[in-house]
Parts: C-alpha cells; structure tokens; sequence
C-alpha cells in the first residue's frame, strides 16, 4: 500500500470497490472488507460515466456527469475510440475489449465511523446493483437520505454459482442542510423511470 491509498487516495475519498472473485467490497490498495456495513448515500452526489485506463501507474482518463437532477453522464459516443479494430483484445479471448468501461460512482458515508468513501460499481453485477438501488431510492423521503447496507448474494452462471454485489435500502437519516435547501427535487422520486 502507498502513501496515497493511506491518505485517501491523494486527498479524496477512499474508494471502495465490488471483488467479484472475492465476493466482497474492498477498500482499495487495502484487504479491508466492508460486506453487510451500512452506509448513508447522497443521491445528488451520484455520477456515471467512463472511465479509460491506461499504462500502469498512469491516471485513468474519466468522463463522468451527475445524474441528478439532470443525467449528464456522456454517451458512449461522444467519447471517440468507436473503431473495434483498432480495440485491444479482451483478457478474456479474442474479442476486442472497449477501452471505456462504464462506471457509476456512488458517495457514501459510514452510518457508525462517519468517513466517507465512494464506491465504484465497473462491470455488468456492480453496475446492475446499482441500478436496482436507483429502483428502490424512489421510496425515500424528500427530507432524508438512504442507508444501503452493502450485502453479497449469488447467481448462477454458466461457471457455476458466483457472488454479486447487492445494495439493499435498509432505512433513511436525516437530510443535510445543503439538501433541506432543495427540498422537493429528490432523485428517483420522480415520474419519470430510471
């Protein structure tokens, strides 16, 4: 572990991460595990997006929005590199791999310890959790804030049972006073579906 990811990964949050072969939420550059802990999460703070990750040791290049109140999150179009010719090839066998890859950053903040964190959902389960969270906020108040709880369940794929992230509502807190200022433009409480 560097300096960085004991200082919060060069003075942000610290990020935590889906480990799909591990079946748990990382911290990054650490074994901290953060399965079943319970989190407050700012809906307004949310971002999507791509991220495009270059050479070892390289800053990845992000192009992310808000998606709320107004999805700004950019297409995948807009982001050039269209040509699957010029593509690498996938780890996974000879198809060529999109060198953006699809990320949704959710901000978070511990309901015991109070640190905040943002957790990064790459990959068809973490992204799909997320998803599936955005489906259940619609049951939050205008005036408070969702608790997820980070919990791991299982699906069945053609290798057999497998972990997936799974983000549940499990109550709400209070609102900060930046979001009693906004009261009544609540993400995902609107008629519109995600």
């Amino acid at each position: 572990m560097g300096f960085l990811d004991e200082n919060g990964s060069g003075g942000g949050s610290p990020l935590l991460k889906w480990n799909g072969n591990e079946g748990k939420f990382l911290r990054h550059g650490s074994d901290e595990a953060f399965n079943d802990e319970h989190f407050i999460l700012d809906p307004a703070g949310i971002v999507a997006g791509y991220v495009k990750f270059r050479g070892k040791g390289e800053t990845p290049e992000r192009r992310v929005g808000k998606i709320f109140p107004v999805d700004e999150a950019p297409s995948r179009a807009s982001l050039g590199d269209t040509d699957q010719s010029e593509w690498p090839t996938s780890k996974f066998g000879d198809e060529p791999m999109d060198p953006w890859v699809a990320v949704i950053e959710l901000p978070l903040r511990h309901r015991d310890s109070g640190e905040a964190y943002v957790l990064t959902c790459q990959g068809r389960t973490a992204i799909g959790a997320a998803k599936d969270l955005f489906a259940q906020l619609r049951r939050v108040s205008n005036e408070s804030q969702p608790i997820i709880r980070l919990a791991v369940g299982s699906m069945t794929t053609r290798y057999g049972k497998r972990k997936k992230p799974v983000f549940t509502l499990v109550g709400q807190a209070g609102a900060p006073a930046s979001a009693a200022e906004n009261k009544g433009s609540r993400p995902f409480n609107d008629p519109v579906g995600f």
